[in-house]
């Protein structure tokens, strides 16, 4: 979808030197993303959003300490891939998020991707100015309203290099897929569709951190019916490398969707991660 087309090439932009880094005598840099899901409260219930659909608004955060332990266990590995702040609720409701980006900071000095991804609601020029001074280096907004956001944002954002900053157009209609490149159907909680049964390369490339310290298989799996030890009991790259129903669900992807939650899941899941899948396989 043309519509979407530039966050396809930001996610290029950033995944193409992480790719190059990689090498299959070091099978955790098959490991891009990782996703601190800070909170499960959101401001906003959008009809795409199992929010929309009954998914409740819990009132559950990080413990900072679960950021700690992960970026010391990063630290050591000198990780320096995507780190995001996310999840299934918004970033700017957890009242302890400019902390949390001054921990990653410190443990990870020499990382260039820590990034914010919040609907914008609560973002104000301060805000956007302590969450840059504490080391974030890009935020993105996802604008659910309508165009006449642009220019609110683009506001917050004067003087900032446009590097550091995504704006992501999600107020379209539904027959344009409100603007995504690929609408998910959050493996089955919003609508049903397995139209796309074919494998999907994201437990291969992206970890998600849950508010509670579990690793859960996907950010799609908004029931969250399948998770992966917790960072809190053991190191992020044992999890990653080790964990054998981690390493089950990769396998069985590598031939299609027959196991759930993924076989009720239309997400195009093999946009990225190739590589990764590759490493994996070798491992």
């Amino acid at each position: 979808m043309q519509a979407a087309q530039y966050i396809k090439e930001d996610r290029n932009n950033m995944y193409a030197p992480i790719e190059q880094r990689m090498s299959v005598k070091d099978p955790f840099s098959s490991l891009m993303s990782i996703d601190f899901m800070v909170t499960e409260l959101c401001n906003l219930t959008c009809s795409f959003c199992p929010r929309s659909k009954g998914y409740p608004n819990l009132n559950l955060h990080m413990d900072l300490s679960i950021i700690e332990k992960v970026c010391n266990d990063l630290a050591e590995l000198h990780y320096q891939n995507r780190l995001v702040f996310c999840g299934f609720g918004e970033p700017l409701l957890y009242k302890h998020l400019t902390e949390a980006v001054r921990i990653a900071r410190l443990k990870l000095p020499w990382q260039k991707n820590i990034q914010v991804i919040t609907n914008g609601d609560r973002l104000t020029k301060s805000k956007m100015q302590d969450l840059y001074d504490a080391g974030v280096d890009k935020i993105s907004v996802s604008m659910y309203d309508g165009p006449h956001q642009v220019k609110r944002f683009k506001n917050i954002f004067k003087g900032i290099d446009k590097s550091k900053y995504l704006l992501q157009h999600y107020y379209f209609g539904e027959e344009e897929d409100y603007g995504f490149s690929s609408l998910s159907n959050r493996a089955g909680y919003n609508f049903k569709d397995s139209k796309r049964n074919r494998g999907c390369n994201m437990p291969f490339y992206a970890m998600n951190i849950h508010h509670d310290g579990n690793v859960l298989l996907c950010c799609q799996d908004w029931t969250k019916s399948v998770s992966f030890d917790n960072v809190m009991e053991k190191n992020v790259k044992d999890i990653w490398l080790n964990n054998s129903l981690l390493n089950k669900y990769r396998k069985l992807l590598q031939k299609g969707r027959n196991i759930n939650p993924c076989k009720g899941c239309n997400i195009e899941g093999n946009f990225f991660g190739n590589k990764s899948k590759k490493i994996l396989s070798a491992a």
